[in-house]
């Protein structure tokens, strides 16, 4: 009877680790496709496992940790879908005629997931707290602008701005810092300058349990307010480089790789889909340019500029960096952006156009040389980048191939992100690389933040001759209530920036999703956030 009982003990106990490696790893098989292999799980119909490149952070609505993290937990006042505003946390909102007093109106079926309910009183509360750091939120013009938030009954809240700002319900729309938290977020003293208490939000999602630098689960919102999200659960892998995720998918650690941080090359993506992974590509949802500084360096002129801008095969870095998978661009806005579908000048890829400008700068090639000269200096610059995007990396290289041509020297100079962004305050540099923003900041956000002294941009216009007189139109355009008179404003940026050479667009850019090719639902938002809600295993 003993032995009897032990050998049904361990029959159960093998039935049980059978069942647990069902519900956990899943059962691995290979599959082939085109002569490569891929090892494919049956995998947990109920979390999807999504590769990453970045932690998530404290998920302080008001801070700055990953946008995508925040999106899972917090919602704004207002909404941006597919280029329109769209109501969230508040059903509806009332405008005065001078376009300077918002008062909206709160939904009053919400709750956080702690169960409180959200009130006029807790967004003030938030809105109080990111202003008392209202210097960390410069980049944005309706931060500059808000004067003050009063409650005026228990779900109805006002917002008065000094001036009038037409994007401000599209920036009331970001991820962060005006997404609103429960009030058990708060530490006692309501500064969350130093952190939060916990991520209390109204989101689809809410936090279940995260190891710093390693893993974040969060669970299906079951009490959210509007439409749910398929999966129960969603496991965020950290995976620092590209490799670690594509291997990690290979494996079948993870469902995904939502390439946000754009850490997924163009070869690996390609690779992945040979190997029997689905591959998704979005529409083009921002633009990648150089900024070329015309108060350092060799850029300041405007002929070497404008060279720089005629010296590079835009078809040739769309193939051989891109893969086909981003398209040259020819202006730092696309057209699509609202206010940008204007006629502006481009530079057509032309060699010859580009020597004779190095020329009539005083850059000569001697007979022998493999660089250009002026009063006994070669023509050099340096390209900086993020060191730890490999995509600007091999970018470096083919432009270090294609101005080597007409002479020019580029020094490939790839830094650690905090010193490149110091290095880009300092105005220091001669070439860099920028992305425009996407919705739903382009291009009002982005404009405002060319007049800031503490950016890139601001820095790189400095040496152009009409640089107050555009900052000024910059000033006036962002505060400007008349529709007709703002198109000329944006006209007059655009065409000013075009002439000027003071970027050279690169390609449209698109996000990139590698995935389980029983994954359905995939979707693009914007540049920074994982929209997960309609995402199955089928």
């Amino acid at each position: 009877m003993k032995k009897r009982t032990v050998l049904l003990g361990l029959l159960l106990a093998g039935i049980m680790a059978f069942g647990s490696i069902l519900g956990g790893c899943g059962i691995e098989k290979n599959i082939s496709k085109n002569g490569a292999t891929r090892q494919e799980t049956v995998k947990n119909s109920e979390q999807l496992v999504v590769a990453t490149a970045k932690d998530i952070g404290d998920l302080s609505p008001h801070g700055y940790c990953p946008m995508y993290a925040q999106d899972f937990v917090y919602e704004g006042l207002t909404a941006f879908e597919n280029g329109e505003v769209k109501p969230c946390l508040a059903e509806s909102w009332d405008i005065s005629e001078d376009g300077k007093e918002y008062t909206f109106h709160l939904r009053e079926d919400v709750k956080f997931t702690d169960g409180s309910p959200l009130t006029a009183e807790v967004v003030k509360m938030n809105f109080d707290a990111m202003m008392m750091h209202k210097e960390d939120h410069s980049f944005l013009e309706s931060i500059n602008l808000m004067k003050d938030v009063t409650v005026a009954d228990e779900h109805t809240v006002k917002i008065t701005y000094k001036e009038a700002y037409y994007p401000i319900l599209q920036e009331l729309s970001l991820s962060r810092p005006v997404r609103i938290m429960a009030k058990a977020s708060f530490p006692e003293n309501g500064d969350t300058g130093k952190g939060i208490k916990e991520p209390i939000g109204t989101g689809m999602w809410k936090l279940k349990e995260h190891v710093e630098n390693q893993y974040a689960v969060f669970e299906r919102n079951e009490d959210y307010w509007g439409e749910k999200p398929k999966f129960k659960e969603v496991k965020i892998i950290v995976t620092p480089d590209g490799d670690t995720s594509v291997n990690a998918l290979k494996a079948g650690e993870v469902d995904m790789i939502f390439d946000i941080e754009s850490r997924l090359t163009p070869d690996a993506f390609k690779e992945l889909e040979s190997s029997g992974f689905a591959g998704h590509v979005s529409e083009p949802l921002s633009t990648v340019s150089l900024i070329l500084n015309s108060s350092y360096g060799p850029t300041q002129d405007l002929k070497v500029r404008q060279a720089l801008n005629y010296g590079v095969n835009k078809e040739i870095i769309s193939e051989n960096v891109f893969y086909g998978l981003q398209k040259p661009a020819n202006t730092f806005f696309d057209k699509a952006v609202p206010y940008c579908d204007v006629q502006l000048n481009t530079y057509s890829y032309d060699k010859e156009k580009a020597e004779q400008l190095l020329e009539e700068a005083g850059w000569q090639l001697k007979d022998g040389a493999k660089y250009r000269t002026k009063d006994g200096k070669e023509l050099e610059m340096g390209f900086y980048f993020d060191g730890e995007n490999v995509i600007y990396k091999t970018l470096g290289e083919v432009l270090q191939s294609e101005w080597e041509k007409i002479g020019i020297k580029l020094n490939l100079e790839a830094m650690e992100r905090q010193v490149l962004i110091d290095q880009q305050k300092s105005g220091e540099f001669d070439i860099t690389i920028t992305e425009t923003w996407g919705d739903p900041y382009d291009p009002h956000t982005l404009v405002a933040y060319m007049a800031n002294q503490e950016y890139a941009d601001y820095q790189a216009q400095k040496g152009l001759p009409m640089k107050e007189e555009l900052d000024e139109k910059i000033h006036q355009v962002i505060v400007e209530t008349d529709n007709e008179k703002r198109q000329e404003l944006y006209t007059y940026i655009l065409t000013t920036i075009q002439d000027q050479a003071a970027y050279l667009p690169i390609s449209n850019t698109t996000r990139l999703v590698a995935c389980d090719p029983d994954i359905t639902g995939i979707k693009f938002d914007s540049l920074y956030y994982m929209p997960l809600e309609d995402i199955e295993r089928k």
